[in-house]
């Protein structure tokens, strides 16, 4: 269980430019959990998993995971990452190795994998991907941007992180590119992961989380299951966030349709409407 208890951030404590960014915040996130973080520009998401992640030490209170107090016992980063790690936003542009296959070895090297261990770590991250062998000799430079996405994802589940923390997993891809993503999120990353996003893509979150928690100046102003969330439109909208598109053709739907399913995918709603239509 990752466990945050009554933890404060302020900024600037001691000057004019003194912002509290989180405000006495407490959450549970348990083990095998697919979680969203959302809120708008400056509510505090990028601030809490920077807390989370052991990256940045609250003003107040304490990060526990897996019995691991982080915060108040000084634990080497390279025992945090095992726990938990972070793929932050645009991580591509953060490569810096000359092939696929040392990007992605360079994790494995810190946590101490050796000898011939390290290229069968290195491609089983790439297959968690939907990558193979014959991108290790590659340059990550000259890969596509979903291809880079991938490889700077396997970079980090390299590690096997229990939790893994994925700062806007889709931003700047083009629609192939989002949707290989997502993809192997939902089908591959996630078996035996506890996966946590934040997003401002409210179709992402909804696709791909189980559980949301709405972040909001600071603090956690709904924290349950995901449909339930975009089905109160009015607390939605006045976080400044939007209804995503399947939530929005279901409730038209369902004007007309009274029995229309629960459903999360387009084909649902093709195969719904084609039965309508041959009866």
């Amino acid at each position: 269980m990752l466990e945050l208890n009554n933890i404060s951030v302020t900024y600037d404590p001691h000057t004019k430019f003194k912002k509290e960014a989180l405000k006495d915040l407490s959450l549970k996130i348990y083990e095998g959990e697919r979680v969203a973080i959302v809120g708008r520009i400056g509510s505090g998401k990028s601030t809490l998993i920077e807390v989370m992640s052991g990256l940045l030490k609250p003003t107040s209170g304490e990060v526990i995971i897996d019995s691991l107090n982080i915060t108040k016992n000084k634990v080497p980063r390279k025992e945090i990452v095992k726990h938990i790690s972070v793929v932050f936003q645009h991580p591509e542009t953060q490569f810096f190795a000359e092939t696929v296959f040392d990007e992605v070895a360079y994790g494995a090297k810190n946590i101490g994998v050796e000898g011939n261990k390290i290229k069968d770590v290195v491609l089983n991250a790439l297959t968690e991907v939907g990558l193979d062998e014959s991108y290790l000799d590659k340059s990550p430079f000259e890969l596509s941007g979903g291809e880079k996405r991938r490889v700077a994802i396997a970079s980090v589940i390299v590690i096997n992180p229990k939790y893994l923390i994925l700062d806007e997993p889709t931003s700047n891809l083009d629609f192939g590119g989002k949707s290989s993503i997502i993809s192997y999120l939902e089908n591959r990353i996630s078996k035996g992961r506890t996966l946590i996003f934040v997003t401002h893509n409210m179709d992402e979150a909804f696709l791909l989380s189980e559980r949301l928690i709405a972040i909001n100046e600071g603090t956690v102003v709904y924290d349950s299951d995901t449909l339930s969330f975009f089905e109160n439109a009015e607390l939605v909208e006045k976080i400044g966030l939007e209804l995503p598109f399947f939530p929005k053709i279901k409730k038209l739907l369902k004007k007309c349709y009274p029995d229309f399913p629960d459903c999360k995918t387009f084909d649902c709603i093709v195969d719904y409407l084609t039965r309508i239509r041959k009866s």
